[in-house]
């Protein structure tokens, strides 16, 4: 049956024509299988789901966000200076053509004083996932800077149960300035990007290329209602996080940085 939701370009949708995947494996032939929507999933007999952003995969079950999207898991501060976990956190991986499957998101480790969290996501037997490779040099001003995200996204209850409907697009603008320690002292207080593509909601967490296919940022926060002012994480953040619980060259480690995991080539730095 078809779904009766028909999601139409949002404003500022690039021709996909226009870009190549690059990968680590040449059989990849679509950024879904590396970028994907997260979502909500709320505790109660109700199941209700929400999105909430875009991330994208950096090694074997390891995805980046924005840590902002994870606002979405969690109640409001109590009094007690404690916050619940009311959602559960999932994504839909695109593990080829038009199958995909949901994943759960298990742990989170946050990059300190950045809007970074690279989340462990469960594996499912004989799936793997495509992985994106990161940036080391940083673009300059004038630079080409473009994004893939799933800001076209919706959930709605059709005939059959509830349905999510998802219309991931290229949007594509240059670099317009570099923050090397901080942009202001109060709303992005660490290394970031200026870009003047439209970023829209649900976009955040998503991963910006530069004219090589490589990830040299992640989107962050937009200037509404300006179009063409929006500001992206450097991707160096990722290096302050680590996997938590994680076993690696035949030790278990309860926190394993990720700067371990760059070295030894299981993320990949260019």
């Amino acid at each position: 049956m078809e779904n009766p939701i028909k999601l139409f370009p949002l404003e500022g949708t690039d021709n996909e024509s226009n870009y190549k995947v690059i990968g680590d494996r040449s059989e990849w032939s679509s950024p879904k299988q590396a970028i994907a929507p997260i979502f909500a999933v709320s505790k109660d007999s109700n199941r209700e789901w929400q999105f909430l952003g875009t991330g994208f995969f950096i090694a074997q079950g390891l995805l980046v966000t924005a840590r902002h999207v994870f606002e979405g898991i969690y109640e409001e501060w109590g009094e007690d200076g404690f916050r619940n976990q009311i959602n559960d956190p999932y994504i839909i991986h695109n593990v080829s053509g038009n199958n995909a499957i949901i994943r759960p998101i298990i742990s989170t480790s946050t990059s300190v004083h950045t809007d970074t969290i690279v989340a462990q996501v469960g594996t499912i037997p004989n799936q793997i996932n495509a992985c994106l490779p990161l940036k080391r040099d940083k673009p300059k001003p004038g630079d080409l800077a473009f994004t893939y995200a799933y800001p076209n996204t919706k959930v709605f209850d059709g005939p059959d149960g509830r349905d999510v409907v998802m219309e991931p697009s290229f949007y594509r603008g240059n670099v317009i300035e570099y923050f090397p320690k901080k942009r202001d002292s109060t709303f992005i207080k660490w290394p970031s990007f200026q870009v003047d593509f439209y970023m829209h909601p649900g976009a955040s967490g998503g991963p910006v290329f530069d004219k090589d296919g490589k990830v040299f940022g992640i989107n962050c926060a937009s200037m509404e209602p300006d179009r063409n002012i929006a500001y992206v994480t450097s991707i160096d953040s990722v290096k302050d996080a680590s996997v938590h619980h994680a076993k690696f060259e035949g030790k278990f480690y309860e926190n394993l940085p990720l700067r371990t995991l760059i070295k030894a080539g299981v993320i990949k730095f260019f």
